[in-house]
């Protein structure tokens, strides 16, 4: 199941956000030719909006608000037509006119264009930070296209980064602005980025509630996007109900061949025992094109090798295990990527609450200057008589002053020169001791890479010894003599098999040994309760012992 939820959260894209560029968000005086071709991305006429931006000339157009409503469109059209510019010099350019010019909701525009670049180039954290201050221009705006447009891609980001609980806050808000607008298209995608929320969040439940609101409306999913729009449907029918996910993949394959379902529907071949077929469909999945983390179809190919022992054939597909890594430091910088935005609502409100607390200092500053005044004008009245008598007085005390202030100076000097010699010594002598330092840490660093290359040399034994192990089994052998370290070197291996089963086991079974561990894998082996006890020699009730304990232990978990 997790490793389906991982495919989930890579199918996201299913829904892609280009169609939801072509919405017009200009009601500013502009050109006609500039008015005209918003009106083409508003009725969905992309190629008609591009020829005319084509033939439309820059140098026309005086107006500098004008031109940067130029690059604003031409930007747009780009990534419609699939031809992007080739970096955002022009959207910013624009940028910095809208700012000037206080036209927030064009500003709201641009910077949802350079997210929907930076999730291109797979800048996922830099991506969000566009979107949420796009999300800050257009919160009071009457542009209710241009907001959905928003939420929606903040959605799609957080489910990327599977900050799943924003993934479904953002769904929501995009639905209730579909159905405030009655727009069936918007309906259709809200419904689908809420229920990949709810998968991400295993209530699957929800989930499968929300996928089948989307079946409807699916005559107004457009062509290019029915066939992703069926793999997600499949996808989370896979584990509950194969059959039928099977259905939706095939019916997928009649629009369009896409590596995703080549991949999920091999998975479904391969669980009803069509497994070269399965072969083939994953073999062919990983000739298609995609941007996307192949590293399940790598182990499933990888998987199929190892048990028919074409060594070979799993040697050349090894190297490309390495994609995994990508998928592990997604992981690990999901919780930046949240945080990051909730700093950033953090920081709208507290700016609001600065600029509220800056008007009233401005008040009272104003009120306690004038009180000031008043007070200072009173007492330099009363004080202008006693000012001269005092002045001959101040004059004394000053030349007096002077001559304290002369010795205490020199006095000051005299300390100064004793502490710098001090200061000098100390920091010779703090400069061998970091030179010390620096050897020692040189040592360490040796000590900690020999400590490293030791323990994934242990790694890779333990992993071959697994693997004996297992051909043992398979042989018919039994675990008469093994060790507990014999049991774990066969977890091991078995764990490059059939990942998702052993992520189960310890999930369910967190204090499990080693010998109880070997239990549960002989059972996903498929082994019978006479084949497990003849394994490992025991008698049934000894077996029943076993799953007694499991079971209790599950039970106090």
């Amino acid at each position: 199941m997790m490793q389906n939820i991982m495919r989930i959260k890579r199918l996201l894209v299913a829904i892609p956000f280009l169609p939801f560029l072509m919405v017009g968000c200009s009601n500013d005086t502009a050109s006609s030719q500039l008015a005209e071709i918003d009106s083409l991305l508003v009725a969905e006429q992309k190629d008609s909006a591009y020829h005319l931006i084509q033939a439309l000339d820059e140098n026309k157009l005086s107006n500098p608000e004008d031109k940067a409503h130029y690059y604003l469109l031409k930007t747009r059209i780009g990534f419609l037509v699939n031809q992007p510019l080739p970096s955002d010099s022009l959207l910013d350019l624009a940028i910095e006119v809208f700012k000037k010019v206080g036209n927030q909701v064009k500003l709201a525009d641009c910077y949802y264009c350079k997210s929907y670049r930076s999730q291109i180039n797979e800048d996922y954290s830099q991506a969000i930070i566009y979107g949420k201050e796009a999300e800050r221009l257009a919160l009071n705006s009457n542009d209710v296209r241009l907001q959905f447009r928003i939420v929606e891609i903040l959605s799609y980001l957080n489910g990327l980064c599977e900050n799943s609980q924003l993934q479904l806050q953002y769904g929501k808000k995009a639905l209730a602005l579909a159905q405030n607008a009655q727009n069936k298209n918007w309906m259709v995608d809200s419904y689908n980025s809420i229920s990949f929320a709810f998968a991400n969040l295993d209530l699957f439940d929800s989930a499968l509630v929300y996928i089948e609101k989307t079946v409807p409306y699916f005559d107004y999913v457009s062509e290019n996007n029915k066939a992703y729009f069926l793999v997600n449907i499949g996808l989370l029918y896979k584990e509950t109900d194969p059959k039928k996910a099977k259905t939706f993949f095939e019916k997928s394959l009649t629009y369009g061949e896409l590596p995703d379902n080549y991949e999920h529907l091999a998975d479904v071949y391969y669980a009803e025992g069509n497994k070269e077929e399965a072969y083939k469909l994953w073999k062919k999945a990983l000739t298609k094109e995609s941007r996307y983390s192949k590293d399940n179809l790598i182990y499933s190919i990888l998987s199929y090798d190892l048990e028919r022992g074409k060594l070979d054939e799993a040697s050349k597909n090894l190297d490309e295990v390495i994609a995994i890594k990508d998928s592990i430091i997604s992981v690990l910088r999901n919780d930046t990527v949240k945080d990051l935005q909730l700093r950033f609502d953090n920081q709208v409100e507290l700016n609001a609450a600065n600029e509220r607390i800056i008007r009233w200092q401005w008040a009272l500053g104003v009120l306690g200057l004038f009180v000031f005044l008043l007070v200072g004008i009173i007492l330099w009245m009363r004080s202008r008589a006693k000012l001269k008598l005092k002045d001959r007085q101040l004059q004394i005390a000053h030349y007096a002053s002077q001559l304290n202030m002369l010795e205490l100076r020199r006095s000051q000097a005299e300390s100064q020169i004793a502490r710098l010699q001090a200061d000098t010594e100390e920091h010779v002598n703090l400069i061998e001791e970091l030179k010390a330092d620096k050897d020692f840490a040189e040592q360490e660093l040796q000590r900690l890479n020999g400590q490293m290359e030791q323990k994934l040399g242990k790694e890779i034994e333990k992993v071959s010894k697994g693997y004996l192990l297992y051909e043992d089994i398979e042989k018919g052998k039994t675990a008469q003599l093994w060790k507990q370290d014999d049991y774990e070197a066969f977890a091991a291996y078995y764990g490059l098999l059939h990942r998702d089963m052993i992520r189960r086991a310890y999930r369910n079974y967190p204090n499990a040994s080693p010998r109880n561990m070997f239990y549960l894998i002989l059972k996903d082996m498929g082994k019978s309760t006479e084949e497990i006890c003849g394994i490992m020699c025991m008698e049934r009730d000894s077996l029943r012992s076993i799953v007694y304990r499991l079971n209790h232990r599950d039970e106090k978990k």
